[in-house]
Formats: C-alpha cells, sequence, structure tokens
C-alpha cells in the first residue's frame, strides 16, 4: 500500500528528469555562446531581407485581406498595384515596416536560438552522435512552433497596421498613427486575446521548412554532380513546393488576424 512518502518520492522523480534536463539546457545556452550568436545572425539576416523585400510582402497581405466580393479583390494585381500607388503613393508600401522589423527579430531570433540550443541538448544531453533527418525534422517542428507562438502577438500588429484605413485606425483617426496608438486601440476593442489570432495557422506553417527540407533532399538524390547550381535548383524547387503547399494556410492566417470577429 502506498505511503505519503512514496507518493512524494514518485513525484519527484517524475519532475526530476525534465528539469534536469531544462536546467541543463539552460546552462548549455549560457555557456555555449553559439546559441546567441546563431540567434542574432538570423535576426540580422531575416531583417536586411525584411528590408529588400518588405514590399512585396505588404502587398501580398493587402491582396490576401480583401474581401472576395469587394470591387478590388475582381480587379487584377496590376490594378491593384496601380490604385495602391495612384491614392496611398510609393510610402505605402512600407506601412507596418517598424513593426515587421521588430517581429522578424522575435521570429527569426527565437528560431535560431531555439534551433541550435536542441540540437545541443540532442548531442550533449542525450549522447545523440549524429543527427539524422528525422531529428532535424523534430528539432524544426519545436522551434518553429516555439518561434511562431512567440512571435505571432508582433506579426498580428504588423498585419493590422499593414491593413489600417479610415475605419479601423487608432485614437487619431489619421494614416499616421502610431504603433503604439494601434496597440492600445486593438487592446480596448478586441482585448489581449486578439493579439494571438492565427496562432494556430502560424504554427502550422512550420511544415514550411519541413516540406522544403524533404524535397531539397529527394530533388537533390536525383543530381549525379552536386554543384553549387544543381544545389540551387534543388533549393528552389523543395521552396516552391513548400510555398505553394502552405500559402492557403498563410492566407487563413492574415484573414484571421485581418478580421475583428473573434
Amino acid at each position: 500500500m502506498l505511503d505519503a512518502s512514496s507518493v512524494i518520492s514518485a513525484g519527484l522523480d517524475f519532475w526530476a528528469s525534465p528539469c534536469y534536463l531544462i536546467l541543463m539546457a539552460g546552462n548549455l545556452a549560457v555557456k555555449n555562446f553559439e546559441v546567441f550568436i546563431d540567434a542574432f545572425s538570423g535576426a540580422l539576416g531575416g531583417v536586411v531581407a525584411a528590408l529588400i523585400f518588405y514590399p512585396l510582402e505588404n502587398f501580398r497581405t493587402r491582396l490576401q485581406a480583401q474581401d472576395k466580393n469587394s470591387a478590388e479583390a475582381k480587379q487584377g494585381i496590376i490594378q491593384n498595384l496601380r490604385q495602391m500607388v495612384k491614392t496611398e503613393g510609393i510610402v505605402s508600401f512600407y506601412k507596418g515596416l517598424q513593426m515587421a522589423l521588430i517581429a522578424t527579430t522575435a521570429s527569426y531570433g527565437s528560431y535560431f536560438f531555439l534551433y541550435r540550443l536542441l540540437k545541443n541538448v540532442m548531442f550533449r544531453l542525450l549522447r545523440i552522435k549524429e543527427l539524422t533527418k528525422r531529428h532535424i525534422a523534430l528539432i524544426t517542428a519545436i522551434a518553429g512552433s516555439g518561434s511562431a507562438a512567440f512571435s505571432n502577438p508582433f506579426w498580428f500588429i504588423n498585419t493590422r497596421m499593414t491593413l489600417k484605413n479610415k475605419e479601423n485606425l487608432g485614437t487619431t483617426g489619421t494614416s499616421k498613427s502610431s504603433m503604439k496608438e494601434v496597440v492600445v486601440h486593438i487592446y480596448k476593442e478586441e482585448g489581449v486575446q486578439a493579439f494571438y489570432k492565427g496562432v494556430v495557422a502560424n504554427m502550422i506553417l512550420v511544415l514550411n521548412p519541413i516540406i522544403n527540407f524533404v524535397f531539397y533532399e529527394a530533388i537533390k538524390k536525383n543530381f549525379t554532380q552536386k554543384g553549387s547550381l544543381q544545389i540551387l535548383v534543388a533549393s528552389s524547387i523543395g521552396k516552391l513546393i513548400a510555398t505553394l503547399a502552405t500559402y492557403p494556410i498563410l492566407t487563413v492566417r492574415v484573414k484571421l488576424q485581418a478580421s475583428k470577429e473573434l
């Protein structure tokens, strides 16, 4: 028959292993600065890419958020582009850029931090000598999910700032409402839970790099020579397939974040 001491002992044993792993993982993060180097490098690379391609990202978000019954949705891409330039100017392509850079830093930084940390855990705590494709896929999924959950509020604010107009602005009612005003307005009107709209879809998007990796490896095997050109072709095709497969999920995320209904 179990007594109180045995129950307490069993409970301590149950929690000891995961707590030990968490503490050791934290210790690895402090002692091995490569996790911070990877996080910084990943965030910096993401910010540079965001600065270059943000106008396209901004335009894509606008197209995805359109109501299918609206006049804009019935127009072509070129017509939408011309109308955007005519009515709002070139500067509108950079609307929400400040929050996009913050979101990119949070997303890429947390992803590469978790990715390197999980690799260290597998190598040094779990004593795995060589990581297989399954290990890489698992690490990618966990790091991606954690990054998606952490950065979702930032991407949500970015979506709202990109789409803001005279009907859904902050307190000033002008197109120059600040990031703080937009955040306060959302909090007052929709509550704190609104900042996690689309988080499930955002986590499902973790499939993108996994699909990319699987097809990249499969395509690369068919090349007799594996030079830089072959790697470029394999990675490009893999990324194209992954993008086509997950694009509907990305559209769902934008629709959810653009909607004021919970």
